[in-house]
């Protein structure tokens, strides 16, 4: 590469770096949302002295179904409570975005042929294709959410695997960067195993494209025993955290059987395609599994997607945008959960495509290049293809703006989830916990009499927990005794230990509502002897012993709760009163 186009290359990722700062600037004024609440403040399951070796040697601590310690570590490294934390995670996804976006565009600057790469197309296909992928609305919830950093971590170290196959020759520095590369997207997301049905699709396409050093079939069968030996490597950490490689233990699967699955995941790659294409369609990161997909036989719409993706494959034989196709299909398939789809209803969040897509925009550039080079009037038809996708990039870039600020806080993104997909019950049920944080009792009511009459709807035990609190606020004690004797305990099966406190922990907080401390002081300490996790749950306990005159026991407890927190943890808890229900 001479002087001149070097400047060219680095000139382009500057732009496209500061194009990204630009577009997600108002992410670090967001605060948490979601789970993000959960393990960085309102649980100490993380935020002990002990927290880094919990993440370690844990499962992750929402779901017993997942190991993956590389971004919960990066999530500890910023003290939960120190000043500027929201601020400085939000920014380290952006960066981490800015990261990725370049390496797709090194990647497909690197997947050109040699005879393509000094031209101008070779430097505008790149950029643009990075462009395309930077700017796309699906990146939103990655990058605007905290939580986001699994898929945004994990497309780092897929790129990265991808690069050092390209970048480095056979032997043992190539080997090795694959290895550690693979292991570190594993151990960031299980979903990376999904690279081993991408790879030969890309080495395919790869090796049509180079005019030297293709990777030879010994190397790829290699390669993919390097990758083996990482999957092995999680595999044990994994078993030896969780007890098996697919958790029995699991609360948050698809309840069918495997033709249901097939069905499920059919409908979700019609989804997945559909959210590359027309990102306008849906502006909500949650896309909720319709209640009509039948486990008695596949549909016709499985069968379509069953017979397309055979014709891909037929097809690649000869079409290089078959094989791009496919290593986007061959990344995405772990996200559709065959297995069973996260969260019971969603079947893919938008950020499930972020890895598939950055796989297909760092080949896309080298096929629209070589279909250029067969037409005739070459710079005509690269300058309207430019003018098009320059296009299609600002409406992208468009609805990026638009969609940035619904992840603000937890107020604005649940009201939007919930007028936009009423009909989810996760939408719902934390819509209307907003409602009770802000006081809002008599809406939260009317939402949740209209979810409990809603047909089919399995009430989890969450559901009850504000239930059982909205009709106490309401003033009518005896309804929220009766919905608190709808959980038996017998009966709770794989429901999460977390949960089943909180529940008893509500109870207890309601029972002090009434003064009945006695009662509270009973039912907080029999949810904190199942979980002590929850930070309100503990705090509220203190208040109970003190109400019932236990105050040594009380400021025993309280520093003994305390001892092993961060300090900015501590002082947050003694100064926030909002803290203590």
């Amino acid at each position: 590469m001479n002087a001149t186009l070097k400047k060219y290359v680095l000139g382009c990722a500057a732009i496209l770096a500061l194009l990204i700062c630009a577009l997600y600037h108002d992410v670090l004024h967001h605060e948490y949302v979601w789970d993000d609440n959960f393990y960085l403040i309102e649980y100490k399951h993380y935020l002990g002295a002990d927290g880094l070796k919990k993440a370690i040697t844990t499962p992750f601590f929402l779901s017993n179904s997942y190991y993956r310690p590389l971004v919960v570590l990066s999530l500890l490294a910023i003290p939960p409570g120190a000043s500027g934390s929201v601020m400085l995670h939000h920014g380290i996804n952006v960066i981490i975005h800015i990261i990725n976006t370049l390496i797709v565009f090194f990647i497909a600057r690197s997947m050109l042929p040699e005879s393509a790469k000094d031209r101008y197309s070779g430097l505008v296909c790149p950029a643009l294709g990075a462009l395309f992928f930077a700017v796309h609305p699906l990146a939103v919830e990655a990058v605007a959410w905290v939580s986001g950093r699994y898929d945004l971590l994990m497309t780092t170290f897929i790129l990265l695997t991808i690069k050092s196959i390209q970048a480095i020759k056979a032997g043992v520095g190539r080997y090795l960067a694959i290895f550690i590369c693979f292991s570190m997207a594993l151990f960031s997301k299980e979903s990376a195993v999904g690279l081993f049905v991408a790879l030969p699709f890309m080495i395919i396409f790869m090796n049509r494209n180079r005019e030297s050093d293709n990777v030879s079939t010994r190397e790829v069968a290699s390669i993919i025993l390097v990758m083996l030996c990482a999957c092995v490597l999680y595999l044990v950490a994994r078993i030896s955290v969780i007890g098996e490689v697919l958790s029995s233990k699991a609360d948050v699967t698809y309840n069918g059987n495997y033709l249901g699955k097939i069905n499920a995941a059919a409908v979700a790659i019609v989804e997945f395609v559909k959210l590359i294409i027309n990102p306008w369609s849906n502006s909500l990161p949650l896309h909720p599994l319709t209640n009509g997909i039948g486990d008695g036989s596949l549909e016709v719409q499985t069968i379509y997607v069953l017979l397309s993706l055979a014709a891909l494959i037929i097809l690649s034989k000869r079409s290089d945008f078959s094989l791009i196709l496919l290593s986007g299909l061959g990344m995405v398939w772990p996200a559709l959960h065959l297995f069973g789809i996260p969260n019971g209803e969603n079947i893919i969040s938008d950020r499930y495509a972020l890895a598939p897509l950055a796989v297909m925009m760092s080949m896309m550039p080298a096929y629209a290049i070589n279909c250029i080079q067969y037409m005739k009037k070459r710079r005509l038809i690269m300058n309207v293809m430019m003018l098009t996708i320059i296009g299609w990039v600002m409406g992208l870039a468009m609805h990026t703006l638009a969609t940035i600020p619904l992840w603000k806080n937890e107020s604005v993104f649940w009201e939007f989830a919930y007028k936009s997909a009423p009909q989810s019950v996760i939408a719902t049920g934390n819509y209307m916990q907003t409602l009770m944080v802000r006081d809002r009792w008599t809406e939260a009511n009317d939402i949740l009499e209209k979810l409990v009459k809603r047909p089919g709807v399995k009430l989890t035990l969450a559901m009850l927990t504000n239930w059982m609190t909205i009709r106490a606020k309401m003033g009518d004690y005896d309804d929220a005794i009766k919905v608190f004797n709808m959980f038996n305990p017998a009966e709770a099966g794989n429901t999460n230990a977390v949960d089943i406190a909180t529940f008893y922990c509500a109870r207890g907080v309601l029972e002090g509502w009434e003064n009945h401390w006695e009662q509270a002081e009973f039912y907080m300490r029999k949810g904190l002897e199942i979980s002590n996790m929850n930070i309100k749950c503990n705090i509220s306990y203190i208040d109970a012993l003190r109400k019932i005159g236990k105050m040594d026991q009380s400021k025993k407890y309280l520093e003994s709760f305390l001892q092993d927190m961060p300090a900015d943890t501590v002082k947050q808890i003694r100064e926030d009163s909002s803290l203590a229900w």
